[in-house]
């Protein structure tokens, strides 16, 4: 009996301050575009896969709602978003993956079958909800796309950039996964400055692909934390880009108001650090 209670009290020690709230991921993707649809449903693909890992290295529970076909609708999403009512300990990832651009009056717009929905329109809804942890991440173009162009596809060189984790020990790669969501705030991430393409092949978005990477490549090691992902990513996709297609593509995110939680020992309100300059209209 007392081996018991030690062992169920060693248990409780170890679980994560947030264990069995709620991580909702929310992926929005058109995966049935003509040019870009292929791409869009790997990249859905890929984030079911991440954030099924953020929520079992976190102990918590899972709900993942998918906008795409006939369910790749702005109404569809703001009506989910708006009746989402989330726990102030829990975790809140916004992903799209498809056509976007910047619109004179609106900045950054999502184009879902033709109908802009700005991008601020979502970080509103988000910040106003009482979840302590928001993330907002777009793999889309920051530019108009005229007739005739099309993402870039069969980009080789890209084969297994989302591959699986190596064998490193479980509770390293635990431990980072925990620390990523030990921050407050809302931070928010575009694939591509205003002005630019952000280009995919065929198994994904080029942005996705690097992300995804850097985050199993974070985790394995030292201590993860978002600036470092968010500047290697930048890193990887910019070069990339240059060298591979000889065009620009640098993402860029927003950490203003996102903020390390308060631990003791630890002095409060601690910025997150700046990681690329905010996106400015």
């Amino acid at each position: 009996m007392m081996k018991q209670l030690v062992f169920l009290l060693a248990v409780l020690l170890c679980s994560p301050a947030w264990a069995n709230k709620t991580f909702y991921g929310i992926i929005m993707a058109d995966v049935e575009d003509p040019g870009i649809g292929m791409a869009c449903e790997h990249d859905v693909q890929k984030m079911n896969r991440e954030f099924k890992k953020f929520a079992e290295h976190n102990n918590a529970i899972l709900s993942i709602e998918t906008f795409t076909g006939k369910h790749f609708s702005e109404k569809k999403l703001l009506h989910y978003l708006e009746k989402l009512n989330p726990a102030e300990d829990d975790v809140v990832f916004f992903y799209y993956s498809g056509h976007g651009q910047y619109e004179e009056g609106l900045g950054k717009v999502l184009s879902i079958n033709g109908v802009f929905l700005p991008l601020k329109t979502i970080e509103k809804i988000l910040d106003e909800m009482p979840a302590g942890l928001k993330f907002i991440v777009t793999d889309c173009c920051s530019q108009r796309i005229p007739m005739g162009i099309a993402m870039q596809p069969n980009t080789n060189a890209l084969e297994n950039a989302d591959g699986e984790f190596n064998a490193r020990g479980v509770l390293i790669r635990q431990k980072n996964y925990q620390r990523l969501l030990d921050y407050e705030g809302m931070l928010v991430v575009e694939s591509s400055q205003p002005g630019q393409f952000s280009y995919a092949f065929d198994k994904g978005g080029i942005f996705t692909e690097f992300f995804l990477k850097t985050i199993h490549d974070q985790v394995e090691i030292g201590e993860a934390s978002w600036k470092n992902i968010l500047d290697e990513t930048r890193r990887k996709v910019e070069n990339f880009v240059g060298e591979n297609l000889e065009k620009n593509q640098i993402p860029v995110s927003d950490d203003t108001n996102l903020y390390q939680k308060v631990h003791a020992g630890h002095k409060p309100g601690i910025p997150a650090g700046k990681m690329y300059e905010p996106v400015k209209n």
